[in-house]
C-alpha cells in the first residue's frame, strides 16, 4: 500500500508541475529551484552508500542492507524528481541535456530492476527463491506419479525429457525469453498427451483388476490433478530462472549506466 500511495504522490507532483511549468514558479538559477537541484543531487550521490554498505563490511555501523535498499529506491525515485522540477521541464545547454538523459535512464533501469528483484526474492527483502527448489517438488510429484501408475514408465520418461528439453542451459536471455513465452503452447500439448495416456492406462488396469467405475474414475482424476500440479511447477521453475538471468544481465549495467 505505502508504495502505491508514494507513487501516486510523485506522478501528482509532476503533473500539478507540469501544467504549471509556465508560469515559472521555480527558476533554476536561484531560489527555491536551485535549492531542488541541490537537495536531488545530494539524494543521488547517498544512493551510492548503498553500494558501499553492501559490500564493504567496515560499514556495518551504519546501518542493515535491507534499510539502505528501501533508502535507495526511494531516493532514486526523488532525487531525479526534484532535478527535474529544479530544470522546469527545460533542457539547457547540451553539457545539462545529457545529464538530464542520462539520469533519467538510470531512473528506468532502477524501476526494472526493481520488478526483477520482486520476481526472483521471497518478499522484497527475502531469501532468493531458487528454482531447484521448485524442481525436487516437481521430481517428488513424478514419484507419486509412479507409484501410483503401474505402467507409466512411458509417461515418465516423456515428463524428464520434456524437464530437460526446457531447463537445457542457454547463453542467450532472447532464447531464454522465447522459450518462457512458448512454454505455455508446449506445457498443453505435453500435459494433454500425458493425460490421455495415464487415463487409458488407469483404465486398462481397472478393466483387468476388475475395479468399480468410480474408482477407476476417482484414480484417473487424482492423477490428473497431479500431472496439472506438477507443470504449474515446473512452469513456476522456468519463469524464475528467466527473471535470474535477466536479473544477472541487469546487474552488469545498472551501476556502469548510473
Amino acid at each position: 500500500m505505502l508504495p502505491l500511495l508514494f507513487a501516486g504522490a510523485c506522478i501528482a507532483t509532476l503533473l500539478f508541475a507540469w501544467r504549471e511549468r509556465n508560469e515559472n514558479f521555480v527558476v533554476a538559477e536561484s531560489g527555491v529551484g536551485y535549492w531542488l537541484g541541490v537537495v536531488g543531487a545530494s539524494m543521488m550521490l547517498v544512493m551510492l552508500l548503498y553500494a558501499l554498505r553492501k559490500r564493504v563490511r567496515a560499514l556495518r555501523w551504519m546501518g542493515s542492507v535491507p534499510a539502505w535498499f528501501r533508502i535507495h529506491m526511494m531516493f532514486g525515485v526523488l532525487g531525479p524528481l526534484l532535478v527535474v522540477l529544479h530544470t522546469n521541464f527545460r533542457l539547457g545547454s547540451l553539457n545539462s541535456t545529457v545529464a538530464l538523459i542520462a539520469m533519467l535512464a538510470i531512473v528506468s533501469s532502477g524501476i526494472i530492476g526493481r520488478y526483477l528483484y520482486g520476481k526472483v526474492h521471497k518478499g522484497l527483502y527475502g531469501s532468493v527463491a531458487e528454482a531447484r527448489e521448485m524442481l525436487a517438488d516437481a521430481a517428488h510429484l513424478r514419484a507419486d506419479l509412479e507409484s501410483g501408475l503401474s505402467d507409466g514408465s512411458a509417461v515418465l520418461a516423456e515428463l524428464r525429457e520434456f524437464e530437460e528439453r526446457v531447463f537445457k542451459p542457454s547463453n542467450s536471455l532472447i532464447a531464454s525469453l522465447w522459450r518462457f513465452l512458448t512454454l505455455g503452447l508446449v506445457i498443453r500439448r505435453t500435459r494433454s498427451r500425458a493425460e490421455r495416456k495415464v487415463a487409458a492406462m488407469i483404465q486398462a488396469h481397472g478393466h483387468r483388476e476388475g475395479l468399480p467405475r468410480r474408482v477407476v474414475r476417482r484414480r484417473v482424476l487424482e492423477v490428473r490433478r497431479r500431472l496439472r500440479l506438477y507443470f504449474v511447477i515446473v512452469r513456476k521453475a522456468l519463469r524464475l530462472a528467466v527473471f535470474e538471468r535477466a536479473l544477472s544481465l541487469w546487474h552488469v549495467l545498472h551501476l556502469p549506466l548510473f
